[in-house]
């Protein structure tokens, strides 16, 4: 059987979809069968309509290999923050870290809120009610 190159028809559209987009990738990725000989897939993931071969082994680690590292952290990063879509979140202020955090501000009162945090990432302090780099008052 002749090998095919492996196409994943993964968009590079950064909208609302994004992270259903990242499951239907998953699920397309956790669908290709692969032995040590030989991969069995169509050009598109997406579109593969050839039977799956039982005598085949699947391995995570193989599929994993054949997408390029920034997709693989952009993947994880979104699967990561879908697992907190209900809680509400914002963006460390410094364009050169903007790791995600939770706002454990919300819904607090007034009296209650944090205002000095540092960011656990690149540890700079930034104020928690405003969202931006730290100021006083």
């Amino acid at each position: 059987m002749e090998q095919q190159d492996i196409v994943p028809c993964i968009s590079d559209d950064d909208d609302d979809n994004y992270a259903e987009e990242l499951q239907l990738q998953q699920t397309l990725m956790d669908s290709l069968i692969t032995s040590n000989s030989h991969s069995q897939n169509a050009p598109c993931l997406a579109s593969s309509s050839k039977p799956v071969d039982v005598g085949l082994v699947y391995n995570t680690e193989q599929k994993r290999s054949l997408l390029p590292k920034e997709l693989i952290d952009k993947w994880n990063d979104s699967l990561c923050e879908s697992l907190f879509i209900t809680v509400p979140k914002f963006y460390c202020p410094f364009k050169d870290c903007s790791a995600m955090l939770l706002d454990e501000n919300e819904g607090g009162g007034e009296e209650e809120y944090i205002r000095e945090s540092e960011c656990p990432f690149c540890h700079r302090l930034f104020c928690a009610r405003c969202h931006v780099p730290w100021h006083p008052g």
